[in-house]
Formats: structure tokens, sequence, C-alpha cells
């Protein structure tokens, strides 16, 4: 199973999901985050990498606590990622990520990475909702 995820809310409702599949099929979990470093700062690109590395490892601590059964991989990679996890996709069970939409209207909606994942992906694909105050 593979999990994509960035830091914002939608990363959360997708990390939530994607755990929840993994422990429900005894499956491990490759959670994938993509960074594109600035163009103009290329000496920058190593304290990038260590400051995306401690974000993605922080996003997933408190999921690893409250699904001890779920051997997780986290991977870091440069690009676009939306190719990473097409890439990602092949044989995998399950490819989640979370949905851009805000509001009532655009939450039905996909964003660009959603839709090359729709697309694309080798394996079917979860677009996870946050959830909304009713």
């Amino acid at each position: 199973m593979v999990v994509g995820t960035d830091g914002s809310p939608a990363a959360d409702a997708a990390l939530e999901s994607a755990f929840a599949a993994a422990e429900a099929r005894h499956a491990p979990l490759v959670a994938v985050r993509a960074y594109v470093p600035p163009a103009t700062q290329p000496a920058a690109i190593d304290g990038l990498e260590a400051t995306e590395r401690a974000a993605l490892d922080a996003s997933l601590q408190g999921w690893r606590d409250k699904y001890p059964g779920v051997a997780v991989t986290a991977s870091l990679g440069v690009g676009s990622p939306g190719p990473m996890l097409i890439n990602r996709s092949r044989g995998a069970q399950l490819l989640v990520v979370g949905s851009r939409g805000r509001g009532v209207l655009t939450a039905l909606l996909l964003g660009s990475t959603g839709h090359q994942l729709m697309q694309h992906a080798a394996c079917p694909v979860i677009v996870a909702h946050t959830r909304t105050a009713a």
C-alpha cells in the first residue's frame, strides 16, 4: 500500500485512511513525500532534504503510535508527486491521497495530482477527504 503525504490537512485524511486500510489488510505501507527544491538556491538542497525528511517522519509518528502493527517505510523524493506516486503504484494493493478541495463544491473536485493518479495509477486509488463540521 502507498500513501502520498505533504503535511497538509488533506494529507492527514489520507494517512488516516491508509493506516486503517493497511491494518485491515495486514499490509505494509509506504508513505511518499515529494518536494521540489527552489531552482534559485541549489546550495540549500541538503538543508531542504533534512527539513522535508523531518516533516515526513513527524507526520507519521502519531499514526505509527496509533497503528503499531503496520510496518511503515518513509520515502522522500525530489520531483512532482504525480509521477512519483504513479511509479509507486506499480505492485501496490492501493494508493491513498488526500483531496485538495475547499468548500462544499470544490471538495467534490480533484486536484491535478488526483487526476493524474485516477487516470494512470496501476492500482486502485482512494482520494480521502477531510471531515467538515456539520
